[in-house]
């Protein structure tokens, strides 16, 4: 997969975004998940409780979202289905990797 996505690493991408710890970055090509166009993905490897969420949201997510514009939020822990609730503004959560993606302005040529 990483052949049809351009994305750059974290440690790669570590000193361009100011020291903020984004998991990657789809840079060439934006993609869709569930019809929501996708810029970014943060990985994070806990539950997204209500407090915590709260915390990511106002520390990363939206600072993510003005630089880059949308992006996914992966809990790999699950996270309370409530907090799912910005996904028309641009963010959304899923509990794992989405298998539904679909790259927009990829060639194949």
């Amino acid at each position: 997969m990483s052949g049809a996505i351009g994305y750059e690493h974290e440690v790669l991408l570590r000193d361009l975004l100011l020291k903020k710890n984004l998991s990657f970055l789809v840079m060439l090509c934006p993609l869709a998940v569930e019809g929501h166009i996708i810029h970014w993905i943060e990985s994070k490897a806990s539950f997204g409780d209500e407090c915590s969420h709260h915390a990511y949201l106002h520390g990363q997510f939206w600072s993510y979202w003005n630089r880059f514009g949308p992006g996914l939020v992966i809990y790999w822990y699950g996270f309370i289905q409530e907090l799912d609730c910005n996904r028309e503004r641009g963010i959304l959560l899923k509990a794992c990797f989405p298998t539904d993606i679909v790259t927009l302005g990829h060639s194949t040529a």
